[in-house]
């Protein structure tokens, strides 16, 4: 049986984000056709040997190992002299995760290798193997965009804040951000273009950011693999009785769902609270104080945490509202909540990567006011909104089913073994 190694830049379990979605999603696509082996960043050691038993157990994978990342000296080592790398790369570049992956090559014997973001290819771009490289989103511009999208709440480090000295952290995040952003954003699109000759295959979620890429470099290897709903709900809505239930879930450790909630809750719902309109905002999703902190503003704002399955929120859900302050890449969440048939108000960060039109599967607005009119429009027009609902679910049928992608993915990946 032909074998495949996947070197990913966190554990996939439990799934709190898109990225761990992904990975996810690209080893269960995998398991059933290859013998997998997945070596993965570990930021708690102390559990590692539970987790790789969890995840083997649980995905059904023939190997699964930890990979640590640099110690204080090592991280100083790669800031002060690993110019060529990006600032991402250093951050993950240490001679123990290079040792372990060599002698893994050596005795697992893929025959194929697939990275998870650059920053786990560097570890094997230069291996005389066929190699796939998941670039996830271009983060080039997504820290651009994020670099003029800035508050003091947001960590540089973003979910990796917790694995690096604060003394670092705190000061990096209080004078350098827009000037490490800026710098990143260069490094990192230097490297997504180096990338595109030196791996086989490169994959993008967006197929909107793949284009992109393929006009800038003229790769005729790169691809779009999206992220998929298992399956498209065949319920109906809740009444529409007030007050309207508005619902934003993701990881709140992250930058980007971070603003994103800071923006609805500051500026989105005093303009729905303006024109009369009641409702209750309900958050769920890992998080920390910075998000208490933001919720704590607004007593209709209801803030749960990690929940294992979306079924629940969206049983008691009218609207998801979710315009996206700065970000990349395909949405999940309104992936989620489009095949169960919840009418989403997004923006046109939001919407980037799906084939979804204003006012047929979705409504798009792009201020305040707008978002408010467009939550009010709906919810008022009972037709209007089971007509977004059944188009949504339909989208998502044609383009997001997880056997439809699963095909394309496998089709990629078929010719590489030697």
């Amino acid at each position: 049986m032909v074998r495949v190694l996947y070197i990913a830049t966190r554990k996939p379990m439990p799934v709190t984000g898109g990225r761990e979605r992904m990975i996810v999603q690209s080893l269960s696509m995998l398991k059933n056709k290859y013998r997998l082996g997945l070596l993965y960043f570990e930021k708690d050691p102390a559990n590692s040997e539970e987790t790789c038993a969890e995840i083997k157990r649980e995905l059904g994978l023939s190997l699964v190992e930890p990979l640590y990342f640099p110690s204080k000296p090592e991280l100083l080592f790669n800031f002060l002299f690993q110019h060529r790398k990006s600032l991402q790369e250093r951050l993950f570049f240490s001679r123990a995760a290079c040792r372990k992956i060599r002698a893994t090559l050596a005795t697992f014997k893929p025959d194929i290798v697939i990275a998870d973001m650059i920053r786990c290819g560097q570890f094997i771009e230069d291996e005389d193997i066929p190699k796939v490289l998941e670039m996830d989103d271009l983060l080039s511009g997504r820290y651009i965009r994020f670099s003029y999208n800035m508050s003091a709440d947001d960590d540089l480090l973003g979910t990796f804040y917790a694995i690096f000295p604060r003394a670092i952290t705190r000061l990096a995040n209080r004078y350098l951000k827009p000037i490490v952003l800026r710098y990143e954003a260069l490094k990192i699109g230097r490297r997504e273009k180096e990338a595109v000759n030196r791996f086989d295959v490169v994959t993008l979620v967006s197929p909107l950011e793949a284009k992109g890429l393929k006009a800038t470099t003229g790769g005729g290897n790169i691809h779009s693999i999206p992220p998929t709903v298992r399956r498209v709900s065949p319920g109906t809505l809740s009444n529409c009785i007030f007050p309207c239930r508005l619902l934003f879930f993701g990881n709140l450790l992250t930058n980007q769902n971070l603003a994103s909630i800071r923006y609805i809750i500051d500026e989105v719902l005093p303009a729905l609270e303006q024109r009369g309109f009641s409702y209750i905002f309900d958050i769920a999703g890992s998080y920390d104080d910075r998000a208490v902190m933001i919720t704590q503003r607004n007593p209709r704002v209801h803030l749960s945490g990690y929940v294992n399955s979306v079924d629940d929120l969206f049983a008691e859900c009218h609207i998801f509202l979710t315009p996206i302050a700065f970000g990349s890449g395909i949405k999940t969440k309104i992936l989620d909540a489009m095949a169960h048939g919840i009418p989403v108000v997004t923006n046109d960060i939001g919407i980037e990567g799906i084939p979804a039109n204003h006012g047929k599967e979705c409504l798009i607005a792009n201020s305040p006011e707008e978002i408010a009119a467009s939550v009010i429009r709906l919810f008022g027009d009972v037709a209007f909104m089971m007509e977004i609902s059944e188009n949504g679910k339909k989208m998502i049928g044609r383009y997001f089913l997880f056997e439809k992608v699963e095909r394309d993915y496998l089709h990629l990946l078929a010719g590489l073994a030697r």
